[in-house]
């Protein structure tokens, strides 16, 4: 959320991104995204800070007006079919929801030849098994 000082978009670009919620308020969620202007001096993360007293909340159109940022973002409903649980589907009947998204079969994500060869690594440091309900 800290950008060091550079201009948000500079830092971090978002573009081309579709956003929704199933209840239809992620437009008018005055906390959809948040920045920190200024950095912080102390604590663990400085100069990013995790105190949210720090940081500046946007609605998505203030996100994009002040910090230029998702410019030719979206926010609208894409469609899937069923996307609450336990239903869990997201396939997508009615095609593309637009910004550039491509449908694809997700049957055919990952790997096609499942033949892995890792290299052979060395033991590091000698192991043992550990029982949580004796060993502790």
């Amino acid at each position: 959320m800290y950008s060091a000082g550079y201009p948000y978009a500079q830092f971090q670009l978002f573009s081309s991104n579709l956003y929704w919620r199933t209840d239809g308020a992620f437009a008018s969620d005055a906390k959809a995204f948040e920045v920190q202007p200024c950095p912080v001096s102390s604590g663990a993360d400085a100069p990013c800070s995790s105190n949210t007293n720090n940081w500046t909340f946007f609605t998505f159109a203030g996100w994009q007006q002040t910090e230029g940022e998702d410019l030719q973002s979206v926010v609208q409903n894409p469609g899937f079919n069923n996307p609450v649980y336990p239903g869990d589907d997201y396939t997508l009947p009615k095609g593309s929801p637009g910004v550039g998204f491509v449908v694809f079969d997700y049957t055919q994500a990952g790997r096609s030849n499942p033949l892995i060869n890792p290299p052979a690594i060395a033991a590091g440091f000698p192991t043992m098994t550990f029982n949580p309900a004796t060993d502790y």
